[in-house]
């Protein structure tokens, strides 16, 4: 039993790792990108604000929601929605400079 548990859990770890790990790759290349293209440190805090303001007000409000969804679920399809928005910059980015609003 304790050695089925030590392999879910170092599962799961390194799993949320390589996630997070890859998640800020695509956070400091989008930083990059802006910063290069741009060249304005205005449109680079509006990206920043954009980015982290609507984690710091929905946090609090679906806290107790997810508390009673199955995390398993909530853990694999948010991985697979940064990946597929990961995907579709990269697909969309290969017609030319993406447009900042994006």
């Amino acid at each position: 039993m304790k050695n089925k548990w030590k392999n879910n859990f170092f599962t799961l770890f390194v799993g949320q790792q390589l996630s997070f790990f890859t998640s800020m790759i695509a956070q400091y290349a989008l930083v990059w990108y802006i910063t290069d293209i741009s060249k304005s440190p205005t449109l680079l805090a509006m990206y920043m604000l954009i980015a982290f303001i609507p984690g710091i007000i929905v946090a609090p409000l679906v806290g107790p929601l997810i508390d009673r969804l199955n995390k398993k679920i909530l853990l694999l399809s948010g991985d697979w929605l940064v990946a597929l928005a990961a995907i579709i910059l990269a697909i969309y980015g290969q017609g030319g400079p993406l447009p900042f609003w994006l």
